[in-house]
């Protein structure tokens, strides 16, 4: 199972770590498992990070059951230590729309009894799109869009 660093440190941004699996997808990409990441998953709502494995690009990251699985276009060695590096730039982008999320949240509850039943981060047109979903008092329901 995968020690998951971004538990107790949601600003740290490279560890070292060693490969314990590596498998082909079936659409010719490579599913990587770590003993330790950095990589927060597609989980909740949340985009997953993206970053890199050495020199290998990751385009995504999965929970699998217990596993988490990295994407990547090209195979790494299995008990091979690598450098381990997640791009802060959009973690930070992401866990600040995120805290925005439920001040924002806060606040629709306060003005107008609006409780938030979720909301959903996708990159889409070089820009991310967050939409939120919202339950109003006596079942009326309303939904909006913000955009970065």
């Amino acid at each position: 199972m995968t020690e998951r660093l971004y538990l107790e440190d949601s600003h740290l941004f490279n560890c070292k770590a060693t490969v314990t699996a590596c498998e082909q997808n079936a659409d010719g990409t490579y599913a990587i498992e770590l003993d330790k990441t950095v990589f927060f998953p597609n989980k909740g709502g949340q985009p997953c990070d993206t970053g890199s494995i050495g020199t290998v690009n990751i385009t995504s990251c999965d929970e699998k059951g217990e596993r988490l699985l990295h994407t990547a276009a090209a195979p790494l060695n299995i008990g091979a230590e690598y450098e381990v590096q997640i791009d802060k730039e959009r973690r930070m982008d992401i866990m600040r729309q995120h805290t925005g999320e439920h001040i924002l949240s806060w606040a629709a509850y306060m003005l107008f009894g609006a409780v938030n039943v979720g909301s959903t981060v996708r990159w889409t047109m070089q820009r991310w799109t967050r939409t939120y979903r919202w339950m109003m008092p006596r079942a009326k329901k309303w939904k909006f869009w913000l955009t970065k």
